[in-house]
């Protein structure tokens, strides 16, 4: 798996972590787009691509 893959993977699996724990959604994508120093848009592509 490349890096990029990995961290796509990680940054889907801290989304749902986040939403998991009652999170809103638009909260989630910021949180985790802070985490990652990505925009929130960049975020919600991640988390919509195929996995």
């Amino acid at each position: 798996m490349h890096n990029i893959q990995r961290r796509n993977q990680a940054i889907r699996q801290r989304f749902f972590e986040e939403l998991g724990k009652g999170m809103p959604i638009m909260e989630a994508y910021a949180k985790v787009g802070h985490e990652f120093y990505l925009g929130e848009r960049r975020v919600r592509e991640i988390i919509a691509e195929k996995k």
